[in-house]
């Protein structure tokens, strides 16, 4: 099984059924040690079970980490017959992804848009796979630092680099301090299975243009 968000649902369904009409039971366990009466060791060697005639199904939360683990399930009939274990496997992501400033319009070095080309394009060095969101205040004093979900405008790119533009900043845009000619945007970033970076993880671009 691929990489999955920690915290999501891992779900194991057996293609069973017995001749006889008894009733089935999956157990799906952390180690292959399994007997009649279940998982050995009980419920914490147990990540879930159920009882059906046909195909049981059963579905538990994966941890909430970034490690591989390993899956066995077995099926056991109203008489104690035992049918595998049959293993597999998931691993957990649980972290965001971590995002740097590799460039503001063009420019590697300085912090500043000299570029009189009615935008301004912050790049990111990210984590291949993931999306990034840009936005800014409205207002320059409301500072409000805002995480993925909260942010619309999306980023363009691939292969490990997200291109963000905030468009044309005008001489009188809001969003610039009126002393320092300051304005101040926020970058945040998802990965692929969905890990989404907050407040704190994400990146607060604060830059000047000459324009």
């Amino acid at each position: 099984m691929d990489r999955i968000k920690g915290g999501d649902r891992v779900t194991i369904q057996a293609q069973a059924f017995d001749p006889d009409g008894d009733l089935l039971t999956l157990y799906v366990c952390k180690s292959d040690k399994a007997g009649a009466g279940g998982c050995t060791g009980g419920a914490p060697k147990t990540y879930c079970s159920s009882t059906g005639l046909l195909n049981p199904v059963c579905s538990f939360n994966t941890e909430k980490d970034d490690i591989l683990y390993e899956w066995f399930a077995s099926v056991v009939d109203n008489r104690g017959s035992i049918d595998g274990p049959i293993e597999g496997n998931y691993t957990t992501d649980s972290t965001p992804p971590v995002a740097k400033i590799y460039s503001l319009a063009s420019d590697r070095y300085n912090l500043v848009d000299t570029q009189n080309d009615l935008k301004t394009i912050v790049t990111l060095e990210v984590e291949p796979g993931s999306s990034c969101r840009i936005g800014k205040d409205p207002v320059n004093r409301f500072h409000k630092d805002r995480s993925y979900s909260f942010l619309e405008k999306e980023c363009s790119g691939s292969n490990g680099s997200a291109n963000c533009n905030l468009g044309n900043l005008r001489k009188d845009d809001p969003s610039k301090d009126r002393i320092t000619n300051l304005t101040r945007a926020y970058v945040s970033c998802k990965d692929d299975v969905g890990n989404e970076q907050t407040t704190l993880e994400n990146i607060d671009v604060v830059f000047a243009s000459s324009l």
